[in-house]
């Protein structure tokens, strides 16, 4: 596991550190390259098609919401590989694609949950609060936006508050509505709160990891050079953070990067990572990486200390 010798590498760091740094008031904002049309994008036309269904949905209780919600996180890998069998059978017969996969969509939801999901999607983008997110909205917008930066820069973000030992107010950090907590990765007790794309199911994952008391960015990143030499740490950005990426090896399991956080008296890490699929090769993952980096430095500028 890539986070083995995690434990080890800041216990290090608090060792070699010098007072904490503070993160300056406003970081570099990341350029993104234009994605190329994915698979989510092709989808979006019929996704949006589909409002206006059935009218009056009648507000569930907790209990039923909690229960549709489990049902649809044992049902979403099933869901994903049928997703893409019936819009790739679209394509194939040319402009019954639409229709074919609505349908389907129709049929595997039920018309009713669609309207509401699409609805929630509507009134959010609309700037309307919505206090409880409908269970469904998580894997349509998956399906929509398959590329976690197009869910980002489409604006689906939700702010999330997670309390720090050494911080007074809670930290906060801004993720796609469509990610969800995953405790799947293992960082010997650091590991603050993890999160992983497709509602918990999904190749891109990112963990806030807490850091010894004292430990500054450098003193974390000299560690994480000192854990995988010949690797170094760069800075991001005009901010005061700095990452580092892992090498992606013929054991690697995923592709991770690794970026230190300065917050007020506090640094945190926060660690991306991609997981390898089955048949993705060391060089595509490492490129997977690559590509995703403006999304995670993205994730890394949005963390800061909750005000009071």
């Amino acid at each position: 596991m890539y986070q083995k010798t995690l434990l080890a590498v800041l216990a290090a760091a608090a060792l070699s550190s010098v007072q904490a740094q503070t993160a300056s008031d406003a970081p570099a904002a990341v350029q993104n390259a234009p994605a190329a049309e994915s698979f989510g994008q092709k989808a979006t036309s019929f996704l949006d098609s589909i409002t206006d269904t059935v009218k009056n949905w009648a507000d569930k209780t907790p209990g039923e919401v909690d229960k549709y919600s489990q049902e649809l996180k044992e049902k979403w890998p099933g869901i994903k590989d049928q997703f893409k069998e019936k819009w790739q059978q679209g394509l194939e017969k040319g402009g019954e694609a639409k229709d074919q996969v609505t349908k389907w969509m129709n049929d595997t939801f039920s018309k009713e949950r669609m309207d509401k999901a699409e609805t929630w999607i509507n009134n959010f983008k609309a700037g309307t609060e919505e206090k409880v997110i409908d269970p469904l909205v998580p894997y349509l917008l998956s399906m929509r936006y398959p590329n976690p930066m197009d869910e980002w820069q489409a604006g689906y973000r939700k702010t999330v508050n997670v309390q720090v030992k050494g911080l007074e107010t809670p930290l906060t950090v801004q993720l796609p509505i469509s990610w969800d907590v995953s405790q799947d990765l293992n960082a010997n007790g650091t590991t603050l709160m993890t999160w992983r794309s497709e509602s918990g199911d999904g190749p891109y994952a990112v963990s806030l990891i807490s850091t010894p008391e004292g430990a500054t960015v450098d003193s974390i990143m000299a560690g994480l050079e000192k854990d995988k030499p010949g690797t170094t740490a760069k800075k991001l950005g005009n901010s005061q953070i700095k990452y580092l990426e892992y090498p992606v090896t013929s054991e690697s399991k995923n592709a991770v990067t690794y970026y230190a956080v300065p917050l007020e008296d506090k640094t945190i890490l926060l660690a991306a990572e991609i997981t390898k699929k089955s048949d993705q090769t060391e060089l595509q993952l490492q490129e997977a990486m690559q590509k995703a980096q403006p999304f995670f430095a993205l994730l890394a500028q949005s963390v800061f200390v909750k005000q009071q």
